[in-house]
């Protein structure tokens, strides 16, 4: 007998070195209490949202908010994990960008991104390998390659020192730390000019590190080991350019208590001007400011983006900065949206086309420029759309009408319709309002003045096709005909065509690809329906009539016309004969007139080997009474019937079906295997009715290291039916636990107890998910020693049963609701209470009255139910606590099920969980 384990883990108030509390409504959990891993997950969630929350704060400019929404958070999220995807998507050239800037009247901000900002995220702070140049500063740590040669042959890799020399081959320490790199190479010739007959070079090899630090509004402020041939542009690429709020054009370089440059990376980046930009010293500082004034410039400019303002700065140099006005750009009316005095937003419209009016407009911060296109259509085209040929834009000339651009039929497309177009005029100035005029194509072409209207610029021609007004006349046809899909739609086994001028209902045949082999030529069916009142008339015609072309059937056929074609077996039904067993091709096959039984095996290709021919059986149908249909059953020598015996070889009727047996245990190939400690391990082939004994001895029986009493026999027959038990448990279990599920949710007193009810159910069906995915083993308990023939213990084997001997364990299992789970090694004087001391003893939420020892063998003694030790077979003389274990055992410790409201509530879970581990062998552990 197999018991379950039954262990609970559930989140407590008592805070532990695996456990954190967190502050209330702080996470997402039911309970504030937390596990280390959940804390690590709270924890990380929390930091990226405060992480989001700067950069929002970032991108409104530095201003503080009281509260952050999470849209907004989410928002920045989404935008920093898409801006790789960004970069990578095309951007569309200028002239693209001229070409499209007409379709868009109004200028959104949406896009806009910060000028200059991505230099330091895309570029390189490495400068190890750039050409040193003539006025870089030796120091300590620098490396320099010396080569020799004449009278003083070598090659030197001097290093700098601390104290600033280096140690010259031949003439000993040299200082040369402050010296710029030319004036270093004449010192160290003149060195070696001293030493005669000798030839110097003078290189510099792996340049020395400095420190620097860097400050203020970047990604990644701090200190930073970079290469002295750096400059201000390399720090900033290394700590990865200035943040949301940082500036561009005030970048101080700070060396000892002094400000020795101030930078407006502005003059690199529109002028490619790299004066300004110094290289670093050791501990030098680089100070991002905060931006200081911005202005958004978006429309028809080169250059869309966020500028930062330096000093007063008019609109006509803010548009420099973007690169200037593209063509398509509407100069007469430039919009700034300012926001004044902190009060009100105002809008202000100037004509930039002025340069004086550009150059006297004085921007502020905070200002968003919008720079229109011109208008969205062009003011000398007419366009023709629709049912035509050559649809498009055309030139409008002066008292140019209709008539200039559609002459005659010969500029439409076919199924035109010719009494009714119309031409839109658009109204001026939004170009929003639209006014109709129809006119008549057909009276157009025939000369009417009337219908040529006057055109004007934005006019649009629509001409439309006839069927735009009505629907098209169709037929359909259904039945045995093959139906060429690429002329029709297929709508419920029948085609669906156009009805053409005079369409026969020879042509339709032939336009559905013609009849099948199944067709009835005598007669076909057409159902018409009356335009006016829907009635529906049946018209019987003859087919093949219809076809030789004969007028009386080949009628013309009429809009929504139904043809449908009957097969010849609505009439003459397809008979057949039917053939099961052992024949090679079983199944169902047509009935021919003339049938014996020797052709039925024929037709199933012949009788298969294993066929027992003496003894097969016919079943023949009838109806009787009219009214009922019974069968006649006759047994007939296979071999005879096909050797031509007529006794045997009887004809057969319509429907008739045949069984052919096959012989007895025809092939049959059982398989066991034996795994683990026998001498011959392996799958053996059995003979039905094959004992325990017998195969083992075949096997060799097992080796020395074999441990009997831990046998595992599983069988396939068992595991199915144990998991039939798990499935059919686990569905009462669900509807035990959540029947009540919406009534605990309605009725909990106020939104706490609410979450409590939700975690409840929750809680159960995570525990009926386990059950759902609980495997069943199938293994049966027995007994095994060395000498099994004769014993009740020596049982038959099954096809596909599995027998594995362990080697003798060397430990003790202890799980459960103890402060140590753990394998113990094994002792043989140890008892029940010893291993639970080793264990740490059991834990105040264990149910000790409900301890069990899970024994080798499968079997399982509880402290409750008995004190009989199946292994001595023999009753515990100290109690439960004192009885000694055998290798391989596995003392259990459950915790109280009380301690789970929902759980006390469920009378019969031990029960149901219970019955799932008796007749499955599995342990359900329940969190």
């Amino acid at each position: 007998m197999v018991f379950f384990l039954l262990s609970l883990c559930m989140r407590t108030a008592a805070a532990d070195e695996n456990r954190c509390v967190l502050p209330q409504g702080l996470t997402g959990f039911q309970s504030e209490v937390l596990t280390k891993d959940e804390c690590e997950k709270v924890s990380s969630e929390i930091m990226k949202k405060e992480r989001a929350q700067a950069e929002i704060l970032n991108k409104l400019g530095g201003k503080t908010k009281a509260v952050v929404e999470p849209a907004e958070i989410s928002s920045a999220v989404e935008a920093r994990e898409t801006t790789d995807v960004q970069s990578s998507v095309p951007q569309p050239s200028l002239f693209d960008r001229y070409i499209s800037a007409t379709q868009k009247w109004d200028v959104q901000a949406s896009s806009l991104k910060p000028f200059g900002y991505d230099i330091f995220t895309t570029g390189s702070a490495s400068q190890q390998n750039l050409p040193v140049s003539q006025d870089y500063v030796i120091g300590p740590g620098d490396e320099i390659q010396v080569l020799l040669w004449g009278r003083v042959t070598g090659q030197y890799s001097l290093s700098v020192n601390r104290d600033g020399t280096i140690q010259f081959p031949n003439v000993g320490p040299l200082t040369v730390s402050g010296m710029t790199f030319e004036k270093m190479k004449s010192y160290l010739s003149s060195k070696a000019g001293k030493i005669v007959g000798t030839q110097i070079s003078v290189t510099m090899g792996r340049l020395r590190s400095i420190q620097v630090f860097v400050l203020g509004e970047v990604k990644r402020p701090g200190a930073y080991e970079i290469s002295a041939m750096s400059t201000v542009t390399n720090a900033l690429m290394a700590s990865g350019g200035a943040s949301g709020i940082g500036s561009l054009r005030r970048v101080d370089l700070k060396r000892g208590n002094m400000t020795v440059a101030s930078i407006d990376f502005y003059e690199l980046l529109t002028s490619g001007d790299k004066s300004s930009d110094l290289r670093l010293h050791d501990s030098d500082v680089v100070f991002v400011n905060v931006v200081g004034p911005i202005v958004g410039i978006a429309g028809n400019v080169k250059r869309p983006a966020v500028y930062e303002l330096k000093e007063s700065t008019d609109l006509a140099a803010a548009l420099r900065l973007a690169g200037g006005t593209i063509p398509t750009a509407f100069t007469q009316r430039l919009q700034v949206e300012r926001v004044q005095d902190n009060l009100k937003k105002v809008v202000i419209d100037i004509d930039a086309s002025q340069e004086a009016a550009a150059r006297s407009f004085i921007l502020l911060d905070g200002d968003f420029i919008k720079v229109f296109p011109v208008v969205d259509r062009d003011s000398n085209a007419v366009y023709l759309e629709g049912n035509v040929k050559r649809p498009g834009k055309y030139e409008l000339k002066k008292g140019m009408r209709v008539r200039d651009i559609i002459k005659d039929e010969r500029d439409l497309l076919e199924e035109s319709a010719l009494d009714y177009a119309i031409v839109k005029r658009f109204s001026a100035p939004a170009m929003n309002a639209v006014m109709l005029m129809p006119f008549n194509p057909g009276a157009l072409f025939s000369g009417s003045e009337k219908d040529d209207i006057s055109l004007m610029p934005g006019d649009v021609i629509q001409i439309f096709s006839r069927w735009a007004f009505m629907d098209k006349s169709t037929v359909s046809i259904f039945g045995e005909v093959r139906c060429d899909k690429l002329n029709g739609g297929q709508d419920a086994g029948g085609c669906y065509f156009e009805l053409e001028n005079r369409l026969t209902v020879k042509d339709l045949v032939h336009k559905a690809g013609g009849l099948t082999k199944d067709a009835s030529l005598e007669w076909l069916e057409i159902y018409r329906t009356d335009k006016r009142n829907k009635e529906v008339t049946l018209i019987k015609l003859s087919l093949g009539s219809a076809l030789s072309g004969d007028n009386r059937d080949n009628i013309m056929l009429e809009d929504m016309d139904r043809v449908v074609v009957h097969s010849v077996r609505e009439t003459t039904p397809q008979s057949y004969v039917t053939l099961h067993g052992a024949l090679n091709r079983p199944g169902k096959y047509p009935y021919a007139s003339n049938m014996t039984v020797k052709d039925m095996v024929f037709a199933a290709g012949g009788v298969h080997e294993s066929a027992y021919l003496e003894d097969a059986e016919l079943a023949i149908g009838t109806v009787a009474d009219s009214r009922n249909y019974v069968f006649e059953y006759r047994k007939i020598d296979l071999s005879k019937a096909l050797a031509g015996d007529p006794e045997h070889n009887l004809p057969v009727p319509p429907y008739a079906s045949l069984f052919v047996m096959q012989v007895r245990n025809w092939q049959s190939e059982l398989f066991v295997e034996l795994k683990g400690e026998f001498v011959n391990p392996g799958n053996y082939r059995i003979k039905r009715g094959e004992k325990l004994s017998s195969v083992i001895k075949r096997a060799g029986g097992f080796t020395t290291r074999a441990y009997l009493k831990g046998a595992v026999f599983t069988r396939e027959s068992i595991r199915d039916f144990q998991q039939k038990n798990i499935d059919e448990a686990a569905s009462r279990l669900e509807k035990v636990l959540l029947s009540s599920a919406p009534s605990e949710i309605e009725g909990a007193m106020g939104p706490e107890a609410a979450k409590q009810a939700q975690a409840a159910i929750e809680q159960k069906k995570a525990l009926i998910a386990q059950m759902r995915a609980s495997r069943a083993e199938g293994r049966i308990g027995i007994t095994l020693e060395e000498h099994l023939e004769g014993t009740p213990y020596d049982f038959e084997f099954e096809d596909k049963d599995v027998l594995t001997v362990p080697s003798r364990p060397s430990q003790v299992q202890v799980m459960g609701s103890v402060y140590n789970q753990l394998a113990f090694l094994y002792t043989p004087d140890a008892t029940v209470e010893g291993y639970l001391k080793k264990a740490g003893g059991t834990t105040a939420n264990a149910d000790e009255d409900a301890i069990f020892i899970l024994k080798v063998d499968g079997t399982a003694v509880s402290k409750k139910e008995s004190s009989w030790d199946s292994g001595s077979k023999s009753w515990f003389s100290g109690g439960f606590m004192s009885a000694k274990l055998n290798p391989g055992d596995t003392i259990i410790v459950p915790e109280k099920l009380d301690k789970i409201h929902w759980l006390r509530e469920i009378k019969d879970l031990t029960q149901i969980l219970y019955q799932i581990a008796v007749t499955a062998g599995v342990l359900i552990v329940v969190f």
